[in-house]
């Protein structure tokens, strides 16, 4: 005989249906709140931002596609929050930014490159000798 469910484990399974009857605009709405809320801005701001951008990467210029989870990111300084605010999150405390630093909008590729380059600037030419430089290794 199964175990009954939890109190949690139902307030889960909840949160999951209710999310799997979203609609898309529902999605993008949670997308954009949820992004908001993680790095300070309001939500005029993040349209603001989507309108400058013309709804394009801020460095590649590729388009940014509203419909996939996670593929809008948020590009912020992260030198200017010294005290960075948390959140309480299902899966404990979550850093955020301060809301002040927001710099515009990337893809996700980019917006790792631009992150390792803003951790290392001093490696942007190591990292280049070694594209420039590097043979294929054969078998």
């Amino acid at each position: 005989m199964t175990e009954p469910l939890t109190r949690e484990e139902k307030a889960r399974l909840s949160r999951l249906l209710r999310r799997s009857m979203e609609t898309p605009s529902e999605k993008l709405n949670r997308s954009i709140r949820d992004q908001c809320r993680n790095h300070g801005i309001s939500r005029e701001m993040w349209l603001h931002v989507w309108e400058i951008q013309a709804g394009r990467c801020g460095a590649c210029k590729n388009p940014l596609d509203l419909g996939v989870p996670r593929a809008i990111q948020i590009d912020h300084d992260r030198s200017c929050c010294n005290n960075p605010t948390t959140v309480a999150t299902r899966r404990g405390r979550k850093w955020v930014s301060c809301g002040k630093c927001v710099r515009g909008f990337l893809c996700a590729p980019c917006n790792r490159g631009v992150g390792m380059l803003e951790r290392y600037p001093d490696r942007i030419f190591w990292w280049m000798d070694y594209i420039r430089g590097a043979k294929r290794v054969s078998l």
